[in-house]
């Protein structure tokens, strides 16, 4: 019989320009997707919560809107590329992802004053009109918190769960499933909520 006859073939994929067994062997620890769940849920009232409080302490503009998310996203994308960046250079992802969480949670608080207090904070007189650069400026402080600890979370979470799964990929997509069954649900709560409370 040829040598290795009774040897498992493994599938293969194509990853940096090489090929590798899918099976790489799997890392112990438990699960984060529940954990990256529930920071959905807190990523999604957060931006609502954001969007609301600057448009109050912007009088509803337009550009109070926009600032609010476009900021939100800036931040999110800093920090995956911090987390990403962190993931290669650290043994344990733990730690770096419950620091994460609980500067998501912490970070809620303080976008919640920051978007109340940017008037004062900036100098703005009530009643007085916010200029381009100050609406501008509040809306990052204000976004910074929550949407960075929500963006490094992502790319640790999943590098965990790829580490934790025979195919890296169901590992990947357990936290964009947990991601968005967490936005979805904590987007009905707050609705069921929001309604209860103006009706």
């Amino acid at each position: 019989a040829p040598a290795g006859a009774g040897a498992v073939r493994r599938p293969l994929f194509w990853r940096e320009g090489r090929r590798m067994p899918l099976d790489m062997g799997i890392r112990p620890g438990r699960s984060v997707a529940p954990l990256m769940a529930t920071l959905g849920g807190v990523a999604l009232a957060a931006q609502s919560l954001l969007a609301r409080e600057l448009m109050v302490s912007f009088y509803g503009t337009e550009l109070s809107m926009a600032s609010a998310l476009a900021f939100w996203l800036l931040f999110v994308s800093l920090g995956a590329l911090a987390g990403a960046g962190l993931l290669r250079r650290v043994s344990d992802e733990r730690p770096l992802l419950y620091g994460a969480a609980v500067a998501a949670a912490l970070g809620l608080h303080g976008q919640f004053l920051l978007a109340r207090l940017v008037r004062p904070l900036f100098g703005v007189e009530t009643g007085e009109f916010v200029p381009l650069w100050t609406m501008l400026g509040g809306a990052a402080l204000a976004a910074a918190p929550v949407a960075f600890a929500v963006g490094l979370f992502f790319p640790v979470a999943a590098g965990h769960e790829a580490g934790r799964a025979r195919l890296r990929a169901a590992g990947v997509s357990r936290i964009y499933v947990a991601e968005a069954v967490g936005s979805g649900a904590a987007g009905a709560l707050l609705a069921a909520l929001l309604a209860a409370i103006m009706s």
